[in-house]
């Protein structure tokens, strides 16, 4: 089971490698979140975001 807060650390590091940061391993936190979603890992940052908005929002809904 994915967490809200997982979802929120995916969302604030993919941003940050779009501004070129890595993370302290340099794996791709992005490819990391796409394996973990079930997409293919070839997906762009923009899309994974989008998803990872739309999911972060069905959880608000879901809690309100």
């Amino acid at each position: 089971m994915i967490t809200t807060f997982q979802l929120l650390q995916w969302r604030a590091a993919i941003k940050l490698e779009t501004a070129g940061m890595k993370h302290s391993s340099g794996r791709s936190v992005r490819k990391h979140a796409c394996r973990e979603i079930g997409m293919p890992l070839n997906s762009t940052a923009d899309f994974v975001l989008k998803v990872l908005d739309a999911m972060i929002e069905r959880i608000k809904e879901e809690t309100a």
